[in-house]
């Protein structure tokens, strides 16, 4: 059975997590559920917050009822923390769960030069596929856009793309959808830049861009995709998979990341990261089999048991 970690911000009155989790199917499916809510603390604070468990369970169990009756399966935690992607990976490996399911934060550029998004580390570090919620009120029967990568081929890479189709599948399969396959592969405007562009430089842009078409249908092939629902564009991959997915008027975008880190992470960037910062849908984020989290083991949070303040 398949468990799902939904993080609910105790600062927020709309609940995200809450939304998708109303859209799974309880009929054909068995989900288990826990419902996460986490609040931030300092050593001086942390007494006197503790008074407040009672209102803040009361709450928790509030949320979580009409879901009950409805027949999901769920549990609920409190959690106070200090970072708050280390509290979710930890717990999400603590409750041994499948996925994670939290809302999704846009931030400006000032404050992204200032400290990393809270979304951004959960791309980098969180080991289990990462669904974030933007604020589309449902995603039901909304196309999936599985996004690929057919110009490498490297054994990383070629798993990774098995693992958005498949992930893509099973989605689409729960929201009643179809799955579209959307891949951008890099410009080459220097070699055909100017009024007049070298005839041997257009040629090689022309082959490139069939290259990447046939290698995408043969993929969209192997997955029985039609021709129909596979899409390719010039440019830089968040932007050309964004606006495939706004054409589409897609439910849920699915990406793979090899969440890169340090200096590599630093100058060339992650395509998932850029992603999600400007969807305008759902992102879900998925990793490679062998991906070890950094954070994983550590034990910087306090759990709190709900039932004992209610």
């Amino acid at each position: 059975m398949p468990k799902i970690l939904a993080v609910i911000d105790p600062e927020h009155t709309e609940h995200l997590a809450l939304t998708r989790i109303k859209e799974l199917p309880t009929e054909g499916f068995e989900f288990q559920i826990e419902f996460f809510m986490p609040k931030n603390f300092s050593a001086q604070d942390a007494t006197g917050f503790t008074k407040e468990m009672g209102e803040i369970s009361r709450t928790l169990n509030m949320l979580v009822k009409p879901l009950i009756h409805l027949g999901y399966n769920i549990e609920t935690q409190i959690m106070l923390f200090d970072r708050l992607y280390e509290a979710i990976i930890e717990r999400a490996a603590a409750c041994k769960a499948d996925y994670v399911f939290k809302p999704l934060r846009h931030h400006g550029a000032v404050s992204r030069s200032l400290f990393t998004p809270t979304d951004w580390n959960l791309v980098r570090m969180c080991p289990c596929p990462t669904l974030f919620i933007s604020q589309q009120p449902s995603v039901n029967k909304l196309p999936v856009l599985a996004s690929v990568d057919v110009a490498n081929n490297d054994k990383d890479h070629k798993e990774l793309n098995e693992i958005v189709i498949n992930q893509s599948k099973v989605i689409a399969s729960l929201i009643n959808a179809d799955v579209h396959l959307a891949n951008a592969y890099d410009m080459m405007t220097g070699a055909i830049g100017g009024p007049m562009p070298d005839p041997a430089a257009y040629q090689m842009v022309q082959n490139n861009r069939a290259e990447h078409s046939k290698d995408a249908g043969a993929m969209a092939k192997a997955h029985d995709i039609p021709d129909t629902q596979v899409h390719l564009s010039e440019g830089p991959a968040d932007r050309v998979i964004n606006k495939f997915a706004e054409k589409l008027g897609a439910g849920i975008i699915v990406v793979g990341t090899v969440a890169r880190s340090g200096i590599a992470g630093l100058f060339i960037g992650n395509t998932a990261e850029s992603l999600i910062e400007n969807a305008d849908c759902d992102v879900f984020v998925v990793k490679p089999s062998s991906f070890e989290s950094p954070v994983a083991g550590k034990s910087t949070t306090s759990s709190i048991d709900p039932k004992a303040h209610t």
